[in-house]
């Protein structure tokens, strides 16, 4: 199962991959599977491209633990701040990924560091993952999470700052190592 991020928009990832020309490493038959809260959006997205075969799913990314493990991430999830994720959601979501880091999350980390964090445990060993998140984390005290699931969780491939950009946002690819819980 590969997983197309957790928020549909314009399906930027699902559209590369099947850009021609067709890459053998993604044939006709492989499942691609995007998720976004807004169901207005993932019915556009499902008209546009379920029938170039895109599993659209209306949910919460951040509970799909029912799915079957993914071997592919491509997502650029939401870049909500900490003061704008309700109280007891961010709690939740907090704990959940205190608990796969083995220490506390730090209270302002905005809702994107629970994305990448929590979609750890959904990761089947030598899967990829390349993420599009902001490039704070790699300065700030709430990006200390992310910064050691990097380097202690994941073999990071890279890391691609793009601050010239407006979004200043990083690419990063990595992969979940086989023997990593």
């Amino acid at each position: 199962c590969l997983t197309l991020g957790s928020a549909v928009s314009s399906c930027f990832f699902f559209l590369m991959i099947r850009r021609p020309p067709r890459s053998t490493l993604f044939p006709y038959t492989t499942l691609f599977r995007s998720v976004d809260i807004n169901s207005m959006i993932t019915a556009v997205a499902y008209r546009k491209w379920g029938s170039r075969g895109l599993d659209v799913r209306t949910g919460d990314y951040l509970h799909m633990e029912r799915l079957p493990h993914r071997n592919l991430i491509l997502a650029n999830p939401p870049y909500l701040r900490h003061q704008q994720i309700p109280r007891k959601i961010k709690e939740t979501l907090r704990e959940r990924a205190s608990v796969i880091m083995g220490k506390r999350v730090d209270a302002r980390a905005g809702q994107y560091v629970y994305f990448l964090l929590l979609s750890h445990l959904w990761m089947s060993p030598g899967a990829v993952a390349v993420w599009l998140i902001p490039s704070e984390f790699m300065q700030t005290s709430y990006g200390a999470s992310i910064r050691e699931y990097l380097t202690q969780k994941v073999e990071l491939v890279r890391v691609q700052d793009r601050k010239s950009t407006r979004l200043n946002s990083s690419h990063i690819p990595l992969s979940r190592m086989p023997s990593s819980a």
